[in-house]
């Protein structure tokens, strides 16, 4: 009677689960709607950020660009995630991040 009990709560566990996905889709259009909704601008910036980061990445895909630029493509592609922030107070708390990040494990 365990066993039976205890796969029963498996497969409502994995019903519940299936049904979240099924509905992820509708709920995260919602949610994207109503960020559109309330500030266009976010929409607009996601959009730049999004085109900037497909650029900047092609530099690691095409083989000439990246042996002419080398390592230094990240750093490429760590500017656009900083310079793009949508708010000045993001952009300094992440810059503070990454370098302390890079000269902690640069030791």
């Amino acid at each position: 009677m365990a066993e039976t009990n205890t796969s029963s709560t498996k497969m409502r566990y994995i019903y519940s689960y299936a049904d979240k996905l099924k509905r992820f889709p509708g709920l995260a259009r919602k949610a994207i709607w109503k960020v559109g909704k309330e500030d266009p601008r976010r929409v607009v910036h996601s959009m730049k950020v999004g085109v900037a980061l497909v650029l900047v990445s092609l530099l690691f895909l095409l083989e000439p660009l990246f042996k002419g630029i080398g390592k230094n493509a990240l750093w490429a592609v760590m500017t656009v995630v900083v310079v793009m922030e949508f708010t000045v107070g993001e952009a300094i708390s992440l810059a503070l991040f990454l370098f302390l990040d890079h000269s902690l494990v640069s030791q």
